[in-house]
Protein backbone atom coordinates (compact mmCIF):
# COMPACT_ATOMS: atom_id res chain seq x y z
CA UNK A 1 0.00 0.00 0.00
CA UNK A 2 1.28 3.09 -0.83
CA UNK A 3 1.36 6.42 1.42
CA UNK A 4 -0.98 7.78 -0.11
CA UNK A 5 -3.67 5.02 0.02
CA UNK A 6 -2.93 5.20 3.66
CA UNK A 7 -4.84 8.54 4.13
CA UNK A 8 -8.71 9.26 3.90
CA UNK A 9 -9.67 10.85 0.51
CA UNK A 10 -11.74 13.45 2.39
CA UNK A 11 -9.64 14.42 4.91
CA UNK A 12 -5.97 13.37 4.00
CA UNK A 13 -5.29 12.14 7.72
CA UNK A 14 -3.83 8.90 8.11
CA UNK A 15 -5.31 5.59 8.44
CA UNK A 16 -3.65 3.69 11.23
CA UNK A 17 -5.77 0.63 11.79
CA UNK A 18 -3.09 -0.95 14.30
CA UNK A 19 -4.46 2.16 16.38
CA UNK A 20 -8.10 1.31 16.59
CA UNK A 21 -8.89 3.47 13.90
CA UNK A 22 -10.16 1.36 10.84
CA UNK A 23 -10.85 2.09 7.20
CA UNK A 24 -14.60 2.64 5.86
CA UNK A 25 -15.74 2.30 2.03
CA UNK A 26 -17.56 5.03 1.49
CA UNK A 27 -20.21 4.99 -0.67
CA UNK A 28 -19.69 8.57 -2.80
CA UNK A 29 -22.84 8.22 -4.15
CA UNK A 30 -24.91 7.21 -0.96
CA UNK A 31 -25.91 3.75 -1.25
CA UNK A 32 -29.56 4.27 0.38
CA UNK A 33 -29.76 6.84 -2.49
CA UNK A 34 -29.21 5.41 -5.32
CA UNK A 35 -28.57 1.38 -4.90
CA UNK A 36 -27.73 0.70 -8.26
CA UNK A 37 -24.44 2.07 -7.78
CA UNK A 38 -23.53 0.83 -4.41
CA UNK A 39 -20.70 -1.95 -6.14
CA UNK A 40 -19.65 0.58 -8.90
CA UNK A 41 -16.02 0.70 -8.31
CA UNK A 42 -16.34 4.98 -9.05
CA UNK A 43 -18.32 5.11 -6.37
CA UNK A 44 -15.91 3.16 -3.34
CA UNK A 45 -13.45 5.23 -2.12
CA UNK A 46 -11.23 4.31 1.73
CA UNK A 47 -11.79 6.88 3.77
CA UNK A 48 -11.73 7.57 7.64
CA UNK A 49 -14.37 6.57 10.10
CA UNK A 50 -15.00 10.18 11.06
CA UNK A 51 -15.82 11.12 7.14
CA UNK A 52 -17.93 8.72 6.88
CA UNK A 53 -19.92 8.68 9.72
CA UNK A 54 -19.90 12.76 9.14
CA UNK A 55 -21.05 12.54 5.27
CA UNK A 56 -23.47 9.66 5.90
CA UNK A 57 -26.43 9.97 3.20
CA UNK A 58 -25.88 13.29 1.93
CA UNK A 59 -25.20 13.14 -1.66
CA UNK A 60 -22.19 15.18 -3.74
CA UNK A 61 -24.05 14.73 -7.64
CA UNK A 62 -25.62 17.91 -9.05
CA UNK A 63 -29.48 18.36 -9.51
CA UNK A 64 -28.06 17.79 -13.43
CA UNK A 65 -26.62 14.14 -12.40
CA UNK A 66 -29.23 13.09 -10.71
CA UNK A 67 -31.15 13.08 -13.41
CA UNK A 68 -29.14 10.50 -15.14
CA UNK A 69 -29.64 6.89 -15.30
CA UNK A 70 -25.73 5.87 -15.27
CA UNK A 71 -23.10 6.70 -12.71
CA UNK A 72 -22.00 10.53 -13.31
CA UNK A 73 -18.84 10.13 -14.29
CA UNK A 74 -17.51 13.78 -14.99
CA UNK A 75 -16.51 16.35 -11.99
CA UNK A 76 -18.86 18.11 -13.54
CA UNK A 77 -21.75 15.84 -12.46
CA UNK A 78 -20.61 16.60 -8.49
CA UNK A 79 -21.19 19.58 -6.23
CA UNK A 80 -18.40 17.86 -3.90
CA UNK A 81 -15.17 17.20 -4.32
CA UNK A 82 -15.29 13.51 -6.19
CA UNK A 83 -12.12 11.52 -5.39
CA UNK A 84 -11.68 10.00 -8.35
CA UNK A 85 -12.99 13.01 -10.66
CA UNK A 86 -11.29 15.88 -8.93
CA UNK A 87 -7.55 16.85 -7.44
CA UNK A 88 -7.70 17.02 -3.80
CA UNK A 89 -5.52 20.14 -4.18
CA UNK A 90 -7.52 21.76 -6.31
CA UNK A 91 -10.01 22.06 -3.62
CA UNK A 92 -8.45 22.52 -0.73
CA UNK A 93 -5.64 22.98 1.60
CA UNK A 94 -4.87 21.65 4.97
CA UNK A 95 -2.50 23.57 7.27
CA UNK A 96 -0.49 20.59 8.84
CA UNK A 97 0.41 22.21 12.43
CA UNK A 98 -3.12 22.73 12.99
CA UNK A 99 -5.15 20.30 10.66
CA UNK A 100 -7.37 23.27 9.82
CA UNK A 101 -8.47 22.26 6.32
CA UNK A 102 -10.13 25.19 4.27
CA UNK A 103 -11.32 25.69 0.42
CA UNK A 104 -9.01 26.63 -1.79
CA UNK A 105 -10.33 30.36 -3.26
CA UNK A 106 -12.80 30.15 -5.30
CA UNK A 107 -13.65 26.36 -5.05
CA UNK A 108 -17.61 25.81 -3.48
CA UNK A 109 -16.55 21.79 -3.98
CA UNK A 110 -13.88 22.16 -1.40
CA UNK A 111 -16.80 24.32 0.21
CA UNK A 112 -18.55 22.09 0.37
CA UNK A 113 -16.90 18.57 0.88
CA UNK A 114 -15.75 20.80 3.87
CA UNK A 115 -19.89 20.98 5.36
CA UNK A 116 -20.53 17.93 4.26
CA UNK A 117 -17.71 15.60 5.99
CA UNK A 118 -17.62 18.15 9.12
CA UNK A 119 -13.81 18.25 8.15
CA UNK A 120 -13.84 21.64 11.09
CA UNK A 121 -13.45 18.08 13.50
CA UNK A 122 -9.92 17.61 13.05
CA UNK A 123 -8.92 21.87 14.06
CA UNK A 124 -11.31 21.83 16.88
CA UNK A 125 -10.12 17.93 18.26
CA UNK A 126 -6.41 19.33 17.72
CA UNK A 127 -7.35 22.05 19.95
CA UNK A 128 -8.94 20.26 22.11
CA UNK A 129 -5.85 18.25 22.58
CA UNK A 130 -3.15 20.85 23.19
CA UNK A 131 -5.80 22.36 26.08
CA UNK A 132 -5.97 19.32 27.76
CA UNK A 133 -1.73 19.11 27.41
CA UNK A 134 -1.72 22.42 28.95
CA UNK A 135 -3.95 21.61 31.51
CA UNK A 136 -2.14 18.45 32.06
CA UNK A 137 1.52 20.24 32.59
CA UNK A 138 -0.44 23.20 35.15
CA UNK A 139 -1.25 19.98 37.19
CA UNK A 140 1.63 18.66 37.08
CA UNK A 141 3.13 21.76 38.61
CA UNK A 142 0.79 22.48 40.91
CA UNK A 143 1.71 18.82 42.05
CA UNK A 144 5.20 19.51 42.00
CA UNK A 145 4.17 22.82 44.31
CA UNK A 146 2.51 20.60 46.63
CA UNK A 147 5.29 18.28 47.13
CA UNK A 148 7.83 21.23 48.36
CA UNK A 149 5.88 21.31 51.94
CA UNK A 150 6.72 24.69 51.67
CA UNK A 151 3.13 26.00 53.36
CA UNK A 152 3.37 29.59 53.12
CA UNK A 153 3.58 29.02 48.96
CA UNK A 154 0.84 26.06 49.35
CA UNK A 155 -1.08 28.38 51.35
CA UNK A 156 -0.55 31.19 48.97
CA UNK A 157 -1.57 28.93 45.81
CA UNK A 158 -4.54 27.83 47.83
CA UNK A 159 -5.72 31.53 48.51
CA UNK A 160 -5.52 31.90 44.77
CA UNK A 161 -7.25 28.97 43.49
CA UNK A 162 -9.99 29.71 46.22
CA UNK A 163 -10.47 33.64 44.40
CA UNK A 164 -9.97 32.54 40.83
CA UNK A 165 -12.80 31.83 38.98
CA UNK A 166 -11.05 32.63 35.40
CA UNK A 167 -10.63 29.98 32.17
CA UNK A 168 -8.34 27.20 31.53
CA UNK A 169 -5.72 29.51 30.22
CA UNK A 170 -5.76 31.95 33.25
CA UNK A 171 -5.69 29.20 35.34
CA UNK A 172 -2.42 27.82 33.70
CA UNK A 173 -0.99 31.03 33.61
CA UNK A 174 -1.23 31.42 37.10
CA UNK A 175 0.11 28.71 37.73
CA UNK A 176 2.85 29.06 35.62
CA UNK A 177 3.06 32.24 37.47
CA UNK A 178 3.47 30.46 41.04
CA UNK A 179 5.58 28.18 39.77
CA UNK A 180 7.96 29.92 38.02
CA UNK A 181 8.02 32.33 41.68
CA UNK A 182 8.56 29.55 43.78
CA UNK A 183 10.17 25.79 41.73
CA UNK A 184 11.81 26.96 38.76
CA UNK A 185 15.04 26.24 38.28
CA UNK A 186 17.58 29.76 38.79
CA UNK A 187 19.38 30.83 35.29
Amino acid sequence: MTEESQRCVYCREEILDKHGMHWNIDHVVPKSVAPEFTFFPLNLALCCWGCNQAKGTSDPRTKRALKKPIYPSVSQDYRAYHPYFDEWDEHLYKDAESKLVIPRPGSTKGATIIEICNLQRLAARKAELIMNAKESRSIERVRELMKTGDVKTIEGFIQALESFSGSTDEFAALARQIYSSHLAPDD
